[in-house]
């Protein structure tokens, strides 16, 4: 059971959408947001680092996208689905 079901089945409230659907959800923004963040990382491990700029920018901000989707989709008080 991940943590993401874990807290979806503690909450209160029920989820605004069918849940299997959310928690996948949930879980693939921060395995990319983990995954952009090591690929960032292992850029900047490389010999010619400046080459790598564009690949390492794109990466964190793939990361913070996917981090912040998997935050924002993890609350279910006052969910507005329109």
């Amino acid at each position: 059971m991940t943590r993401a079901r874990e807290m979806l089945d503690t909450h209160p409230g029920t989820a605004a959408m069918d849940t299997d659907a959310l928690i996948e959800c949930i879980d693939a923004c921060f395995e990319c947001a983990q995954t952009c963040t090591a690929c960032a990382d292992a850029c900047l491990g490389e010999e010619m680092v400046g080459h790598l700029k564009r690949c390492i920018t794109m990466c964190l901000n793939c990361s913070e996208v996917c981090a912040t989707t998997g935050r924002i989709v993890s609350r279910q008080t006052d969910f507005e689905p329109a």
